[in-house]
């Protein structure tokens, strides 16, 4: 019986400490939920919802504004930036489809950064941030390195965002490593959707190939760099923080 009141009162102390973020989570979770079951509902995968985007950008006044806001509150839904990224460059071409990307991309990273750490604040109160405290503090005095190669290594973009305001990890070091390290994959990328000839849809199409070698160049630069960076830095990490 005891055991059971204690349990009551953690749970209510957890609720209201916390009360916002759980609801925050659960309006978060809802939206995810609702926006990917309409979606498999009326067949809507990614690419087919990037071919009715790009359809709705070019018929109205508004489209590019309309393309910057979607791209940037997309991980709200968590729609796969590789999508957009590639429906920038098909829309607007190699040149302005990776500026606006880019520009795209770090808003939406900004987003998913903060969405992090305003739910990562009741990890960092836990008991659980106590036992893994002194591994998080190796990771912060590095932030720069770590998420400059895991952005050079196309590392899934939105898990990364989340993960590094989850931990609360220096917004500053964060934002430069992920401006500098979302270049390379972005123009490989743009220039992939830039290379497309036809509709954007779905199914295999075709590509302009002078538009895509130099798509796959990028790529292999970005994956060259992030070994490289990771290699400096191992270099450059005194041997009292080895483990």
């Amino acid at each position: 019986m005891n055991e059971s009141k204690i349990a009551l009162n953690n749970s209510k102390s957890l609720w209201q400490r916390h009360r916002s973020r759980i609801i925050a989570f659960f309006f978060w979770g809802a939206a995810i939920f609702t926006y990917w079951g309409i979606a498999a509902r009326n067949g809507l995968h990614p690419a087919e919802t990037a071919h009715l985007l790009a359809k709705w950008v070019r018929e109205t006044e508004v489209g590019l504004l309309a393309f910057m806001v979607f791209y940037t509150l997309r991980p709200l839904i968590a729609f796969p930036a590789i999508f957009l990224t590639a429906l920038s460059g098909y829309l607007f071409g190699p040149f302005w489809g990776t500026l606006i990307a880019l520009a795209g991309n770090n808003a939406s990273g900004m987003i998913g950064y903060f969405l992090g750490r305003f739910f990562g604040r009741a990890f960092l109160e836990s008991d659980a941030f106590e036992r893994i405290s002194l591994y998080l503090n190796a990771l912060r005095r590095r932030t720069f390195e770590t998420i400059l190669i895991m952005r050079f290594m196309v590392f899934p973009q939105d898990l990364l965002d989340y993960l590094a305001g989850f931990l609360h990890l220096s917004f500053p070091a964060y934002a430069l490593a992920t401006f500098l390290g979302s270049i390379p994959g972005t123009i490989s990328i743009a220039w992939l959707g830039a290379s497309i000839e036809g509709e954007f849809r779905g199914f295999v199409p075709r590509f302009n190939p002078w538009l895509l070698i130099p798509s796959f160049l990028m790529l292999a630069i970005s994956l060259a760099a992030a070994r490289f960076v990771r290699q400096r830095a191992e270099r450059l990490i005194p041997p009292s923080e080895e483990t």
